[in-house]
């Protein structure tokens, strides 16, 4: 009898250790579960949060650019209504990205074209912003769904600046890479103060937008078009070629 109890109280005692084994197991499980869940989360969090922080910030220098072009053509043409002017701006922002010029340079061209009025038409019978002359450019107009060169829609301030980037584009390409003679194709004719003008007021835009941050010197972007870059830059750019020469 004594025998029997011993066993059973052995057997008892297995069973008790096993079950105790098994919830101290599955306590580990759900332990570590929850710690990797947190842990997960965390992580996510964070990441959320620095994509958060990239989409603000990336707002803030969105807004800081159209602010900045805005302030320029308001300066240029003061009378302009501050909607249209925005509108304007944003637009440039637009078609300089497209393209790949430099908004300052779409500035400039557009302050000697039309000094910032959308409406105005030359005595060549050149519209809009970027005075875009309609017979000698049907095949962009009918493209963006014009209806040949007395449709007004060639004033709108989006279709005139596309269209107007786009024919400066095509200039340039046939240049290759040229800006003076593309801007000599897109003015026509012979006006000598018009390549001055452009790159004179292109040229002071760059500086004005770099001066306060730290010597600059002005160098070349795309073939002969021209950018600020900081003057450390150019001499290292320029320290590589010497190396680079030696070898």
């Amino acid at each position: 009898m004594i025998e029997k109890n011993s066993f059973g109280q052995k057997c008892n005692n297995f069973w008790f250790i096993f079950l105790l084994a098994l919830v101290s197991c599955v306590t580990y499980i759900v332990v570590t579960n929850n710690i990797s869940n947190i842990e997960e989360s965390e992580v996510s969090f964070k990441v959320e949060n620095a994509n958060r922080l990239a989409k603000i910030n990336a707002i803030k220098e969105e807004k800081a650019l159209l602010d900045y072009v805005y302030d320029i053509i308001v300066q240029r043409q003061p009378k302009l209504d501050p909607l249209i002017a925005r509108q304007i701006a944003s637009t440039i922002i637009k078609y300089a990205e497209k393209y790949g010029y430099p908004p300052e340079l779409l500035l400039a061209i557009m302050k000697r074209e039309s000094r910032f009025l959308p409406t105005v038409v030359s005595s060549a019978n050149c519209k809009g912003l970027m005075q875009i002359n309609p017979p000698k450019h049907l095949e962009k107009l009918k493209a963006r769904g014009l209806r040949g060169e007395n449709d007004p829609r060639i004033f709108y301030i989006d279709t005139n600046v596309d269209i107007g980037c786009e024919i400066f584009e095509e200039y340039y390409k046939n240049a290759k890479g040229n800006a003076r003679i593309a801007l000599k194709r897109y003015v026509g004719g012979k006006h000598d103060g018009y390549l001055l003008d452009v790159l004179s007021e292109f040229t002071s835009l760059m500086l004005v937008k770099y001066s306060k941050k730290e010597e600059i010197e002005v160098v070349l972007k795309k073939p002969d078009i021209l950018e600020v870059k900081k003057v450390s830059e150019v001499k290292k750019v320029s320290e590589v070629k010497k190396v680079s020469e030696e070898k």
